[in-house]
């Protein structure tokens, strides 16, 4: 089933020449095997982002599914409080430390320009959690500035994209 969404993509002179990239403060990155090429910045997400929200969530969510030799052996370093719910059963939080700050709020803008890629010129957040999300009010939200200047200067446009919704 086809499905549709609007995304950035990169306007014509960035397709044919993607180094002018490297000027916005990308950096270039190619797979060993030379077979995916990325143009990625880093990015810092607030901590009331949805995608820093969902790194926490998910991380609390395999937490309540782990088996007690689980949570031993896999979340060693980590600290969850019990906390009583307005309808009276508890949840397990994360308890987040500076570190967790840090490594939940990172993430990066990307572009694949692989040839083979079915992404290839549509810009990407790769989460805390490295899923891909390609939505474009999801990226707007997660670098205001960067998507600004980038429209500004004609790197990006707005495009309805079709995609297969699996």
């Amino acid at each position: 089933m086809k499905k549709k969404t609007y995304v950035y993509k990169l306007t014509g002179k960035y397709r044919r020449h993607p180094e002018l990239l490297l000027n916005f403060g990308f950096q270039y990155y190619e797979s060993d095997d030379k077979d995916v090429s990325i143009f990625a910045q880093p990015i810092t997400l607030s901590e009331d982002n949805p995608l820093f929200i969902q790194a926490v969530r998910f991380m609390e969510h395999i937490y309540a599914e782990a088996t007690t030799e689980e949570r031993e052996r896999d979340f060693k370093g980590y600290e969850f409080k019990r906390e009583l719910q307005p309808d009276q059963h508890n949840i397990d939080r994360l308890v987040l430390t500076d570190d967790l700050r840090k490594e939940f709020s990172s993430a990066q803008l990307c572009v694949s320009i692989c040839k083979s890629a079915a992404d290839k010129t549509i810009l990407f957040v790769n989460s805390p959690i490295e899923n891909n999300y390609y939505h474009y009010e999801t990226i707007r939200e997660c670098s205001p500035e960067l998507i600004d200047n980038l429209l500004k200067n004609k790197v990006i446009y707005q495009k309805k994209h079709a995609y297969d919704a699996k």
